[in-house]
């Protein structure tokens, strides 16, 4: 099956909207948006939803969920702007980098952050990379921030 004829099997009557503003996404984006709108078709406000957000507010909400799935938000949004900023100027971060950045230094902290990053990790938002035996973390190029 196309993905348009998916589209219509999912979305009805406006699958053909949705397939015609989506067609011409990376296919990371295409498969955010397709599930952010499959999940949402069965409230009573997906067209309110589809039209009233533009793609970039469709991806802000998918990403805001994927931080919330962390368990803290504040905290995963500190990590995920610290590595993108590493990523605009070509800079990785090992772990002791990371928590220098955040000033951390109790062990209930450390611990904490340990559990953001493996989180960040399993959810695709974030990878590491190893160079001479040292894990270096990588935020990936389709997350937001």
């Amino acid at each position: 099956m196309q993905i348009k004829e998916l589209c219509v099997e999912a979305f009805d009557e406006m699958g053909e909207n949705v397939f015609e503003r989506f067609k011409d996404k990376k296919l990371i984006e295409k498969q955010i948006f397709l599930n952010l709108l499959e999940n949402k078709s069965v409230s009573t406000n997906f067209e309110e939803f589809f039209y009233n957000n533009t793609d970039r507010e469709l991806l802000n909400i998918y990403y805001d969920k994927q931080l919330c799935s962390t368990g803290d938000y504040y905290t995963s949004a500190k990590v995920m702007y610290l590595l993108s900023s590493g990523r605009i100027n070509n800079m990785l971060f090992n772990v002791q980098q990371i928590y220098n950045a955040l000033l951390l230094s109790r062990d209930d902290e450390i611990q904490h952050i340990n559990d953001i990053l493996k989180t960040l990790c399993e959810i695709q938002l974030i990878k590491t990379v190893q160079r001479d035996n040292i894990n270096y973390y990588l935020k990936l190029p389709t997350s937001k921030m």
